[in-house]
Formats: structure tokens, C-alpha cells, sequence
């Protein structure tokens, strides 16, 4: 009789990287086993201009039916199989082919339907950092500028923002312009945006591939 792929025994000396020591991994493979016998769907996603606030709201809003994990990716790669030969379950190596980079894994008993219509509209704004693009002009008049506070003053400064204290006033001392369309944003520029509270960036999912864990059935979503 054929040995059920879920019975196979994963080589823990084969994965590379941070030292987690043997009992953390064992776990760990343990932990994403259970989650493709328990879940309908497994999702590889990548995350644009990610940041903790969003991603923890994500979790949670996602808890009663679905599992997020991120990084480990050579790690959870032997956990699910590399080839179909040590695969835990039917094309889960197809999975494990995706993980490259700054990657994680959603595994869901929500539709596949609902899943993608999900994460196609849900873009949540946020700062742009350093060595984005800025996406439109943003020009400042000379004069007071009423949104900071006098204790700021020597902080814009700092970032190169000609201002001085006027009568208590933080004013600046000639038109400055931010940033052009298009221009890299220098850490500076980047922090005066956030201080202006201009967004510049989207904070989003981008689903890769999706698996059913009950058909095998597999979906590049790349292209």
C-alpha cells in the first residue's frame, strides 16, 4: 500500500539560515502541517510598503477563519515539500517553489472568490520611506506655518527646512519645494512628508499563488 505523503519524515539538517534549535523547528513544520490539514487554502503573498499597524489590524480582522505566517522561507519549504516527492500534501512543492524573498503564507477557510476580492481592493495609505518615488509636487509658501509647533522648529531644520521662530511662530523663510514628481526621496524629504502628513505610498497584498488543499488544484496569480 502507498505511504501517505503526510507520513513522511522531514530532515531538519536541511535547512539553512538563523539557529533555531531542533525542538523550535520540529514545532514550527508541526504548526504549518496542521494549518494545510485545517484550512481549504493556502495563499503566497507579498506585502507592498508593509508596516506593523497594518499587518496586525490584517491578523486580526482575518483570526476567526484564516492564519497568517511570515518569513522561514527555506524552513517552511521542508516543511511542505520541496518536489512531489517529500510534498505533504498534492502540489503543496508548488507552494514551497514560491517562497523567495519577503514572502509569507495565508492560509484561509474563506473562499478563493472572496479571498481575491478582498485583497484586490484593500490598499490602506501610508508615508512613503526612503528611495520611493514621490508621487506628485509638494511646494510650501514662505510664511508661518500654523501645523507645527515651536518646539519642532529645530527639527525641520535639521531635515533642511529654512525656518526660524517668529514671535513665538515657526515661519518659513523662503517658497521651498518638497519634492518634484517622480524625484527619490532622501530620508529627509521622506520624515518632512510625514510631518506634513502627506501619503505617498500604499500599504497592500499582492496574492502570488494559491493552492486547494482539498483538489491540489494550483493558481499562479503573477500573471
Amino acid at each position: 500500500m502507498p505511504r501517505s505523503k503526510r507520513e513522511r519524515v522531514v530532515t531538519l539538517a536541511k535547512t539553512a539560515g538563523h539557529k533555531v534549535d531542533r525542538a523550535a523547528k520540529a514545532a514550527f513544520i508541526t504548526t504549518l502541517r496542521e494549518a494545510v490539514d485545517a484550512y481549504a487554502n493556502i495563499y503566497v503573498f507579498s506585502i507592498a510598503n508593509s508596516r506593523n499597524g497594518h499587518l496586525k489590524a490584517l491578523r486580526a480582522s482575518w483570526k476567526a477563519d484564516s492564519r497568517f505566517f511570515f518569513g522561514r522561507n527555506a524552513l517552511t519549504a521542508v516543511a511542505l515539500g520541496r518536489s512531489t516527492a517529500d510534498e505533504y500534501v498534492d502540489n503543496l512543492h508548488l507552494i514551497s517553489r514560491a517562497l523567495k524573498g519577503d514572502v509569507g503564507l495565508l492560509f484561509t477557510n474563506r473562499s478563493d472568490t472572496e479571498v481575491r476580492a478582498f485583497f484586490t481592493t484593500y490598499v490602506r495609505p501610508e508615508y512613503a520611506r526612503t528611495g520611493n518615488k514621490a508621487s506628485e509636487r509638494v511646494a510650501l509658501d514662505a510664511g508661518p506655518l500654523p501645523q507645527f509647533v515651536a518646539s519642532q522648529e529645530p527639527d525641520l531644520r535639521s531635515l533642511g527646512l529654512p525656518v526660524s521662530l517668529v514671535r513665538g511662530v515657526v515661519t518659513l523663510s523662503g517658497d521651498y519645494v518638497v519634492c518634484e514628481v517622480g524625484d527619490t526621496l532622501t530620508p529627509q524629504r521622506a520624515k518632512l512628508l510625514e510631518l506634513l502628513g502627506i501619503a505617498m505610498a500604499d500599504f497592500r497584498v499582492d496574492l502570488l499563488c494559491h493552492l486547494s488543499t482539498k483538489d491540489g488544484a494550483f493558481t499562479d496569480l503573477r500573471a
